[in-house]
């Protein structure tokens, strides 16, 4: 069994992280919806986040007599700190609260349906949670080509894709017992997250950017690069399942504020995709004759196919599989070392996985939806126009 549990993990492909993270954004939108956000000043934030530890004086260590402090090394390193810090600490104690919320739901429904306390949550989740041979036929389907699951029987490939559907379906369950809970305010979460901090972000000459919603727009329009009010870095790999949900939310904002904005990609491929790098120079070299967003856009709309064939049907239908295209697939070398230089970039930032987007200069950490992004931009003009 310890076997098939590996495998469900894999085929969750992050699920979990990504569930808390949905959640996260799920609770801050229902609580500015509700009027219900708690602005504390930065004193009162770390006292109660985290006491006198991550107190802005607490002196962390000494090097040839000169002290450092908490605050100098939120200062030394601003992303990390926040990324493995302050956001791991307010994710940390999100979990926790969501945990002890169930815990009581739970502990309360036992005592209305009369079943044990111990297996109240197994007996509340099978009453709500039903995944059909039919389901469980199509992901299998659609998981065809996972080598993971490949490796085992056909039972015991049944046997990890349903399980890893209840998991998830499970996981939904909860996630709708917490957003009910907060829209019902039986349950407020007190605790404000911490604010991104304002990061030096270095733009290059030969970044993908997009000052519109048509794949054509690579030349300013309304406004051009650092003029631009809005800029959004997003960094993303080809092999990404969010990253693939990603095209038409950014059609959506650059059509609302065009004139205002410019949105760059920058490739971050993550190791254990293999065709993140191959995809990526691809896009790379489309590039090289104005096509990255067309090719870009066709990369993700199918991502169950990024073999080096599908590549030049791609290069054939947008009219670029010419010779430079295949010398620049050939010799990579140019391109290869944008897209490393891209991944370090991304990894000075506190990137740590796909998609990560930026808003001038601050991580996101948002839904993956228009209304997400168009509440986080219409916040930063408003700050702009008051500055």
């Amino acid at each position: 069994m310890a076997e098939i549990f590996k495998v469900i993990d894999v085929v969750n492909n992050r699920l979990v992280g990504w569930w808390m993270a949905t959640l996260m954004a799920v609770v801050s939108m229902v609580l500015v919806t509700l009027g219900e956000v708690h602005v504390v000043n930065a004193q009162a934030k770390s006292e109660s986040a985290a006491g006198d530890m991550l107190a802005h004086d607490t002196v962390i260590m000494k090097i040839n007599d000169q002290v450092y402090t908490v605050g100098d090394f939120k200062t030394i390193y601003p992303a990390q700190f926040h990324k493995d810090i302050e956001l791991k600490l307010f994710e940390v104690l999100g979990g926790l609260s969501q945990k002890l919320y169930l815990e009581e739901f739970y502990k309360n429904w036992a005592k209305q349906a009369k079943v044990p306390e111990s297996s109240a949550r197994q007996d509340y989740l099978a009453k709500k949670v039903k995944v059909s041979d039919k389901q469980v036929a199509a992901t299998m389907e659609q998981l065809k080509d996972n080598p993971q699951l490949q490796a085992l029987s056909a039972a015991k490939r049944k046997e990890v894709v349903k399980e890893s559907l209840i998991q998830q379906a499970q996981r939904d369950v909860e996630l709708k017992l917490l957003t009910d809970a907060i829209k019902d305010k039986k349950m407020e979460l007190m605790l404000a997250e911490p604010e991104s901090p304002q990061l030096d972000i270095k733009y290059y000459a030969d970044d993908y950017v997009r000052y519109g919603p048509d794949f054509d727009d690579i030349k300013p329009l309304g406004c051009a690069g650092d003029d631009c009010p809005i800029t959004i870095v997003e960094y993303a790999e080809f092999q990404c399942p969010y990253c693939a949900q990603v095209p038409p939310v950014s059609k959506q904002i650059l059509a609302k504020y065009k004139g205002k904005i410019r949105w760059i990609v920058r490739d971050f491929p993550l190791d254990f995709h293999k065709r993140a790098v191959p995809t990526a120079i691809a896009a790379g070299c489309a590039g090289e004759q104005d096509k990255y967003w067309h090719m870009y856009t066709k990369l993700f709309a199918n991502q169950s196919d990024l073999s080096d064939q599908i590549i030049v049907k791609h290069a054939k239908s947008l009219g670029i599989y010419n010779t430079e295209f295949k010398d620049c697939l050939a010799k990579p070398d140019k391109i290869k070392a944008r897209v490393d230089r891209n991944f370090a970039s991304g990894v000075k930032l506190g990137v740590s996985g796909t998609p990560g987007f930026f808003l001038n200069g601050k991580k996101l950490m948002i839904q993956m939806s228009f209304d997400s992004f168009k509440q986080a931009i219409d916040t930063e003009l408003k700050r702009l126009k008051k500055s």
